[in-house]
């Protein structure tokens, strides 16, 4: 596993609350990258095979955008009262906002619309 990538634990503010974010070598057995528990204020992400990745780097940023906004979502009270599937919140939505982050902060920044 690539230790740069896997640090461990981990602490962040979102919303002035303070989330634990926890990096495991165990795996997901329903394959999950990641997952984000309200109740507990923590974001696991699990370890997957780098070597099989082209770019992990980018996958791993990937992956911790995508919680992250679950966590963003949480906090900002939009829950598992949210039924758009079983889950609560729309895993489409949500990889789309993950996937489109970067592009989207270089024309805020390029707008200078950043804050």
């Amino acid at each position: 596993m690539n230790q740069d990538l896997f640090k461990k634990e981990i602490t962040t503010e979102i919303m002035g609350k303070t989330w634990t974010i926890i990096e495991t070598e165990e795996t997901d057995k329903d394959y999950a990258l990641g997952q984000t528990f309200e109740t507990a204020r923590k974001i696991i992400i699990y370890n997957y095979e780098p070597a099989d990745i082209l770019n992990p780097r980018k996958l791993y940023n990937q992956v911790m955008r995508h919680e992250l906004l679950h966590a963003y979502m949480f906090e900002c009270g939009l829950g598992d009262d949210l039924r758009y599937n079983d889950h609560g919140h729309d895993e489409t939505t949500i990889d789309w906002m993950a996937r489109i982050y970067p592009r989207y902060k270089k024309t805020c920044r390029e707008l200078k619309v950043e804050d």
